[in-house]
């Protein structure tokens, strides 16, 4: 169960129209099995939306800079970089949240 200061990642975004579904979920499979090995990690889900053709990546951290961090890893990371190489990069929307209430 979460406390108030864990810091949720939420990420919404499309693979590129050319990415067929099956491998959109191998790519999300391995970006699962690249964040469990990173600090602070909680738990991560994930929801696709068939109609708009959109994820949502929910991914809870211990810290907000836990969250942080990972996030500018995973910009060197080469597992990361194969996933969001197939990702329009203009449909992603980030942020960080923590839980108040």
């Amino acid at each position: 169960m979460s406390t108030p200061n864990h810091c949720f990642e939420i990420v919404h975004f499309a693979f590129g129209t050319d990415v067929p579904f099956e491998a959109q979920v191998s790519a999300m499979r391995a970006l699962d099995a690249w964040a469990v090995t990173q600090p602070g990690f909680v738990s991560r889900r994930c929801f696709h939306d068939s109609t708009a053709r959109r994820w949502t990546d929910v991914i809870e951290w211990t810290t907000r800079g836990d969250a942080e961090a990972a996030m500018a890893r995973s910009t060197h990371a080469p597992e990361a970089a194969r996933v969001f190489a197939l990702i329009d990069g203009a449909s992603v929307q980030a942020g960080h949240f923590e839980r108040i209430v």
